[in-house]
């Protein structure tokens, strides 16, 4: 199975190429299991822990959980 950080280069590139850097992005990656939300701002990244929901419930809900909260934005 392809590793979740696979994605991570080509996602800091896009994160970076956005024209509104003044305000925070985020992005999330996935191979299909595994999930780690990245997000930017001030030119920083911050990346997650990386969350097993198919495998723990308790990390579905803390999944939804930062996803409700990112669309509150």
């Amino acid at each position: 199975m392809l590793s979740v950080w696979s994605g991570l280069p080509q996602t800091l590139a896009y994160l970076m190429a956005s024209p509104r850097l003044d305000r925070p992005h985020f992005a999330l990656l996935t191979n299909g299991d595994d999930l780690v939300f990245i997000k930017l701002e001030n030119q920083q990244y911050g990346i997650s822990q990386v969350f097993a929901p198919l495998v723990n419930h308790r990390e579905l809900e803390v999944a939804c959980q930062i996803l409700r909260k990112i669309a509150e934005i």
